[in-house]
């Protein structure tokens, strides 16, 4: 357990564990432990296969974009120092390597390195003047400093080159929500819906728009979709208690 909370990714730590329950009668426990130890072996192999192919590979540019995938599957866990490093070695090996720049500047985003994501995005619009996931990455940056005006013309510039980007909607209707332009904000996540029909969270904050609207019924429906999708959803089950109250 120590192991694992120190590495939470260390699979040898989970299977053991699985082994631990198992041996002590805790076969809720056992089952439990071993599915995570299932997962994080699939994800080392997924890594592991990919530093294999890196290995193989004599192209440095193809190495580069090896190393740019090895560092999108950290930004993803939530890694974001293993990320900056396997995105820094890829830019090393190919300073035009546009997807490393976008991925840095997110992992630094996430990080609180707010000035040094803005350099990496630009860069990455430098050498891809249309990229949309870089306008997306400024977006993020400026709206975790807070700087809604800014964050709303990025991520309406990365809507305008892919329409289909599904965060520019889902934060474009939080800062609307939160400027209390609701019926604005309910297009956002209507347009947010349009691309993925099961994401819960956007039915969830359009019943809220909607509830702030006084448009109980319609609120009533996001909300019942948002439970459908996540059953667990406490506070989609209060908002909707509230509605009904």
């Amino acid at each position: 357990r120590t192991a694992l909370e120190q590495n939470t990714e260390l699979a040898e730590a989970a299977y053991n564990l699985a082994q631990a329950y198992l041996r002590n009668g805790d076969t809720q426990a056992y089952q439990r432990q071993m599915e995570n130890f299932q997962k994080l072996k699939e994800q080392n192999d997924q890594i592991n296969h990919l530093r294999d192919a890196f290995q193989r590979n004599p192209n440095g540019s193809e190495r580069a974009a090896i190393l740019t995938n090895i560092g999108q599957i950290y930004l993803k866990r939530g890694r974001y120092e293993e990320a900056v490093w396997e995105y820094q070695k890829a830019i090393g090996m190919n300073p035009e390597q546009v997807e490393a720049y976008n991925g840095i500047g997110m992992a630094y985003a996430m990080l609180g390195k707010y000035d040094a994501a803005i350099s990496a995005q630009r860069k990455a619009l430098l050498l891809r003047p249309d990229m949309a996931e870089a306008h997306a990455g400024l977006g993020l940056i400026y709206f975790l400093q807070g700087k809604e005006d800014l964050s709303m013309k990025h991520y309406r510039q990365a809507i305008s080159v892919k329409p289909t980007l599904l965060e520019p909607y889902l934060k474009i209707g939080l800062i609307l929500l939160n400027q209390k332009r609701y019926a604005e904000a309910a297009q956002a996540y209507q347009s947010a819906l349009n691309i993925a029909p099961q994401e819960a969270q956007a039915y969830h904050n359009l019943g809220l728009c909607y509830a702030l609207q006084g448009k109980i019924e319609e609120a009533l429906n996001a909300y019942r979709q948002a439970i459908q999708l996540r059953p667990d959803s406490a506070e989609t089950h209060y908002l909707m208690g509230e509605v009904y109250a």
